[in-house]
């Protein structure tokens, strides 16, 4: 079981050096999560792959992890975590997206 949990979080951080090589190549803008409203984050995922809405909520993790002190990974309520700021989010679309998601804050 460690070794596949290894394998996912190699293949995890290749995903996200990859993508962030490719967004160089492409000139893509930087993000300044703090100055993102609801209404802006659900129009860039609408816009966006399933990977790169991925990473975004992997960062969205992160972040709060870091403000939270939680150092541990949990997927299924990184899925409850996603359903639930769209649905905040579509609910609250002027707010600023990082009020939001610490609102909900990622459950144990």
């Amino acid at each position: 079981m460690k070794k596949i949990v290894a394998l996912v979080m190699c293949l995890s951080l290749l995903a996200i050096f990859s993508s962030a090589a490719m967004a160089q190549k492409q000139n893509v803008d930087d993000v300044d999560f703090g100055a993102l409203t609801c209404q802006d984050f659900i129009m860039g995922l609408a816009k966006s792959d399933e990977e790169t809405a991925g990473l975004v909520l992997l960062w969205l993790d992160g972040y709060l992890s870091g403000v939270s002190g939680d150092t541990v990974i949990r997927w299924q309520t990184i899925d409850d975590f996603s359903n639930n700021i769209v649905d905040a989010c579509g609910n609250q679309p002027d707010r600023n997206l990082l009020e939001v998601a610490k609102e909900i804050g990622i459950s144990e």
